[in-house]
């Protein structure tokens, strides 16, 4: 449960089997704490605060001592209404009746999660506290010793094996983008009025390598590297055949090992949110998967190609492409020359 990976490839397997509802329901109150924990004011967990109000299992001496006027808020960085606004998402989608994803928990223990919720000043994060315990224990006794028998956690281990260490930077190969705006003759043309933008080096081969060379020479090179790996995860994952979605989520570990995971050779800068949610989606690659980390990566691209725009690497773009168009046509006529010369000789 502590492990975002294993955790992903356990609610796949779950899925499989039908019975996700118990882990679902463990992952959303697992955000609902990385959204809402705040130790400056809520530093103890729920057994502590049960016991300093003698919240106990029959609730004999517990007397609530509720006033009309909400007590104060003690948070200066979690919202209350938020807070009890995402509280009565779980409590309509997990533990009430007519909840279709409903899990099995005693009246008593819905009943002191209630008491909670309306002490929600006391509890913040740990209202949901107890209701975790039986479904962890249904996963310890039922779905776990059959997901470590599968096929899946197999394919975890693999996964995890290869990223234990994780690679280096010299074994790091992304291919450049295949557009080249030297063969289309109409931009080509036009070349003088062009005013080469972010995009331009994200998506020609050519600009993008000379961008790349900048950007290594400033030692900055991961989030370039970064979004042009995600593009092609983007591709792979927008194909919708069984092929693609193996090398898409090939592609998505190859992201995780080198630009998310801590510690990684061109690790970028993102939240350890969302490190955690790409960690949770690794074990089934959908879209969108990446689009935070591209966010993020892209706002440093932003900053980097501001900088590149003031280089004389740069001003030279141009000319660099002139002379690479016509390093293409004079390599194109002489291959057809050799090719007439050659055919000479056989004659």
């Amino acid at each position: 449960m502590s492990h975002p990976i294993s955790c992903g490839y356990l609610l796949v397997f779950s899925e499989a089997e039908h019975n996700a509802e118990n882990l679902n329901f463990i992952m959303e109150i697992d955000k609902f704490k990385d959204q809402y924990t705040d130790q400056t004011c809520w530093s103890k967990d729920w057994v502590t605060i049960d016991a300093s109000i003698r919240l106990g299992k029959d609730m004999k001496d517990f007397n609530m001592n509720l006033t009309k006027e909400p007590a104060p808020w003690p948070s200066r960085v979690i919202n209350r209404d938020s807070i009890l606004h995402s509280i009565d998402d779980i409590w309509r989608n997990y533990l009430s009746d007519d909840s279709p994803t409903q899990i099995c928990l005693s009246m008593e223990i819905l009943k002191r999660t209630r008491i909670r919720i309306e002490l929600i000043h006391l509890y913040g994060s740990e209202v949901f506290g107890e209701c975790l315990l039986d479904p962890i224990k249904t996963i310890n006794r039922d779905i776990l010793p059959r997901f470590m028998k599968s096929e899946i956690y197999r394919v975890l281990n693999t996964h995890l094996a290869s990223a234990d260490p994780l690679p280096l930077a010299s074994t790091l190969h992304v291919p450049p983008p295949e557009r080249s705006v030297i063969l289309d003759d109409a931009y080509m043309d036009a070349l003088e009025s062009k005013v080469f933008t972010l995009e331009d080096m994200l998506t020609d081969v050519n600009l993008y390598e000379e961008f790349l060379l900048y950007l290594r020479r400033q030692y900055s090179s991961e989030n370039l590297l970064c979004v042009r790996m995600i593009h092609m995860f983007e591709e792979k994952i927008g194909q919708r055949t069984p092929e693609s979605e193996v090398e898409a989520n090939n592609q998505a570990w190859e992201i995780y090992k080198y630009f998310v995971a801590p510690g990684s050779a061109f690790e970028v800068s993102c939240s350890f949110r969302v490190r955690k949610e790409v960690m949770l989606n690794l074990s089934k690659s959908s879209p969108g998967d990446f689009d935070k980390v591209k966010r993020s990566a892209m706002g440093m691209l932003n900053v980097n190609f501001e900088s590149f725009q003031g280089t004389q690497e740069y001003a030279d773009l141009k000319l660099y492409l002139r002379q690479r168009k016509n390093d293409l046509k004079g390599s194109l006529i002489g291959n057809a020359v050799n090719a007439i010369l050659g055919g000479k000789k056989k004659a």
